[in-house]
């Protein structure tokens, strides 16, 4: 038996609910900002470690030209592949807060939101800010939680 989704059911729902969904997709944009970098990080060591893993067997064979190829090319595709992610999050981020603010600004203003110009604005300015806001506190929040590198301190 195939189960029927009624899609105008769950667009009354949202437009209902606009203003507690789009609180609810704005936090989850923000938690994305939070994570992002920590997978990003997650995914670039391990692509390092396989690729350290896949050169030292080929070490063994004594062909180090091989095995140097093999872990420069691991690298380097491990941090083209994070950039990538992180690029992708950000992307990802940027629609959950467009949503988030779609909603938002639909449940405080009405519908015709869009078709104002100051709604529309205000939309699309929101959406921009909560994403660099969202980008900035990624940066920070784990960056204190890092040890602190020693530093040399200046010979005066």
């Amino acid at each position: 038996m195939e189960a029927m989704v009624d899609v105008d059911q769950i667009r009354q729902l949202f437009v209902g609910n606009a203003f507690f969904f789009g609180i609810l997709f704005l936090a989850a944009g923000f938690l994305s900002g939070f994570v992002r970098r920590a997978v990003t990080l997650i995914v670039l060591a391990a692509g390092v470690l396989v690729t350290i893993a896949i050169a030292s067997t080929r070490w063994e064979s004594q062909d180090l030209l091989l095995s140097a190829i093999l872990l420069g090319g691991g690298l380097v595709v491990s941090a083209l592949l994070a950039l990538a992610l992180r690029w992708g999050m950000i992307a990802a981020e940027f629609a959950m807060f467009l949503v988030a603010w779609y909603l938002l600004l639909h449940g405080w203003m009405g519908a015709g939101f869009v078709s104002i110009r100051f709604g529309s604005a205000l939309w699309i300015v929101a959406t921009v800010a909560s994403t660099s806001v969202s980008a900035r506190l990624g940066r920070l929040l784990p960056g204190r939680l890092r040890p602190a590198i020693p530093t040399i301190p200046k010979v005066r």
